[in-house]
């Protein structure tokens, strides 16, 4: 459903928050296409995921993908990395800024803020995915 109103013409709702990355699976070799939580950094695209969900393995090392944003579609290379030391503070900042995604990383939300003790234990299961255009 979220994949058909971001292709759409509707897709102002949600394309400040949620892109579409679309990527060629490495061992079927099938069309893949997400919809992802986001964050922009200029031109690149960071989003982070836990490893209870295998997409993510696709980028262990990087790959040519498609995103689709703002009812633009944009080519770049994702690649993906276990949350540590930098990756933590964006986690940090990716949370405060959408904190219905705390819950997925274990991380309680407490005014706005993540409890540092959670995020002191989630870099054992999150994964940060950055896509450079």
């Amino acid at each position: 459903m979220m994949s058909l109103l971001l292709r759409s013409w509707l897709h102002g709702v949600m394309s400040g928050s949620v892109l579409l990355l679309s990527f060629d699976g490495r061992r079927t070799g099938r069309r893949i296409s997400l919809p992802l939580r986001y964050a922009r950094s200029g031109v690149d695209f960071v989003c982070f995921t836990t490893d209870d969900v295998p997409w993510w393995r696709n980028f262990e090392e990087p790959r040519a993908v498609e995103v689709l944003v703002a009812g633009e579609t944009l080519s770049g290379v994702a690649s993906a990395e276990r949350v540590t030391g930098d990756s933590l503070d964006a986690l940090r900042v990716f949370l405060q800024q959408f904190p219905s995604d705390a819950a997925y990383h274990d991380v309680s939300i407490a005014k706005g803020v993540p409890s540092e003790a959670d995020l002191a234990r989630t870099p054992k299961r999150s994964v940060r995915v950055r896509i450079i255009g």
